[in-house]
């Protein structure tokens, strides 16, 4: 594992007690030794211009850092170069305030915060884009190694002579002590249906959603995740259209709201539950070329009805639509509920768990481990020897461009 490194982690989510890829990692690295510092989006309130405040978190050898731009932030659109130059600037702050030397810096953050990753000066530098992407993108940040969930990220990051490799999204800590238990799965009266994600995301299908529900007025639908604008850090639209969802949700007999659950509460949560759903809509699904969602519902061993997602296309363990429109996604649904028994048999509980352990993140983190090493990246002259023992870990659709 990695170990006894200084490692920047830069978000485009700030920490929460919500765990995304981004915090996750971050735990595993901790876990493994590291000390790290998870830089937060820049915020417009709350701190002066210019000030940079570090908070130790709750977590051993955890740091979150706080910063406020000593400019506006509308530099970035207005005048792009003048925007780089003051955040090589700002990043100066950062690292003043840290005040260690960095050996990784690992950027997550898909919105180019820094344009130019060097201005850390750390011994390595990691690109890790995990969201999707619409234009493409030239690695001018001076990324040594870029890793995405999706091959169509790395497709859209052009990255000369640099490496580019798949690593698919990983499963909590909480979800593979969860997984990892015996089961015994039987039927509930009513059928219980699970979704988990933020109910103001724009890109979930509503008029799928509101069909499926009033389709089958006997079976509950459970909503795990934020619906209500003060409560949902993560909010990327505020359309009427999202909150009159919300209200049709509200009032329905067979739907319950759950709203925002931590992690550790989430797992004892899912485990209640028969089907599990991922709907987005068809205008925007090529934009969602993966899902960690996807991997929290496998491990649990139901059966999941999703919309077409890229990088699960041929799996057998998911029923999943192939031209995503209305009736194809109901008709799949039904086809859940009327053969539960069948697709929760133990032989396909079985294969999604296991699909779902082979990818946690202590298993992805050894992959990231063993493409630094191939190429060469993770030097001997920062003391960062790998220690993976006796176990081979493929690289999947390793990308190299030359």
């Amino acid at each position: 594992m990695l170990r006894k490194k200084t490692i920047l982690l830069s978000s485009s989510c700030p920490w929460t007690d919500v765990y995304l890829s981004k915090h996750n990692y971050a735990l595993e690295l901790v876990k493994a030794g590291n000390i790290v510092f998870f830089l937060n989006p820049p915020v417009k309130k709350k701190l002066k211009p210019g000030e940079v405040v570090i908070k130790q978190s709750t977590i051993e050898n955890l740091f979150i850092v706080m910063h406020r731009p000593f400019f506006p932030m509308f530099l970035r659109v207005k005048l792009g170069w003048a925007y780089n130059q003051l955040m090589k600037v700002q990043a100066y702050l950062i690292l003043k305030k840290i005040n260690r030397n960095l050996d990784i810096v690992w950027d997550f953050n898909s919105y180019l915060l820094f344009n130019d990753l060097k201005v850390f000066k750390a011994d390595i530098n990691i690109f890790h884009p995990v969201d999707k992407i619409f234009s493409k993108w030239v690695n001018n940040r001076n990324a040594d190694i870029t890793f995405s969930v999706s091959n169509h990220i790395l497709d859209m990051v052009e990255s000369p002579g640099k490496p580019k490799v798949f690593i698919n999204h990983g499963l909590g800590s909480h979800f593979v002590s969860a997984a990892m238990e015996k089961k015994v799965f039987f039927k509930k009266k009513p059928v219980k249906v699970g979704y988990v994600g933020n109910l103001l995301m724009h890109i979930l299908d509503h008029d799928i959603l509101k069909t499926i529900i009033g389709q089958h007025p006997n079976i509950q639908f459970h909503f795990l995740g934020p619906y209500e604008k003060e409560n949902s850090p993560l909010v990327d639209s505020s359309s009427d259209e999202s909150f009159t969802f919300v209200t049709f949700l509200k009032s329905q007999p067979n739907v319950i709201l759950h709203g925002a659950v931590k992690s550790q509460d989430l797992v004892e949560r899912m485990k209640d539950f028969d089907i599990f759903l991922l709907c987005y809509q068809k205008s925007l699904v090529r934009g969602n070329y993966n899902s960690h969602k996807i991997l929290e519902y496998l491990s649990t061993g139901k059966v999941v009805v999703s919309s077409f997602i890229n990088e699960y296309a041929g799996k057998d363990f998911i029923l999943m639509c192939k031209e995503n429109d209305t009736d194809e996604f109901c008709s799949l649904f039904s086809e859940a509920v009327n053969n539960i028994d069948k697709f929760n048999n133990e032989d396909q509980s079985k294969k999604r768990i296991q699909y779902a352990l082979d990818n946690t993140y202590e298993m992805q983190l050894k992959r990231i481990e063993n493409a630094l090493s191939h190429y060469s990246i993770l030097k001997e002259n920062i003391n960062a020897k790998l220690k993976i023992g006796n176990e081979n870990f493929e690289l999947k659709k390793l990308k190299s461009e030359n």
